[in-house]
């Protein structure tokens, strides 16, 4: 997954839109950046999606349907939210050249973590 920009027709504005591997945009991780994020600072815009992408990773690295997961249990599984959580403690990196996503062993700052949870929470209402 990418974050590209786009240019709004018609408007001096632009936004980010999440592709995949291919090009292609993601609709839902697209409907939260443009319904929930719309009006921030494109910085900040950046940063969350960011933050959904690294979500979407863990739940396709978990092998879960997070909308499936989100309308029936809700992550109720000790395990798959432990992971989670887990998940959103560490720091990644993509190394475009692979499309590999390295884990890094240190730990992101607690508001940060907390910034993460924010947008979990809203990303899964």
């Amino acid at each position: 997954m990418k974050i590209r920009e786009a240019k709004v027709t018609g408007q001096n504005e632009r936004i980010a839109i999440v592709v995949d591997n291919d090009g292609f945009p993601i609709d839902r991780i697209n409907f939260f950046v443009m319904e929930e994020l719309r009006g921030y600072a494109d910085s900040t815009v950046r940063q969350r999606s960011r933050i959904v992408m690294h979500i979407e990773t863990w739940a396709t690295e978990c092998g879960i349907s997070l909308e499936q997961e989100m309308a029936t249990r809700c992550l109720s599984a000790d395990t798959l939210f432990q992971s989670l959580i887990s998940h959103l403690h560490k720091k990644t990196s993509f190394k475009h050249a692979d499309n590999i996503l390295q884990f890094k062993p240190e730990q992101v700052g607690g508001d940060y973590f907390n910034l993460r949870i924010e947008v979990c929470e809203v990303y899964f209402e």
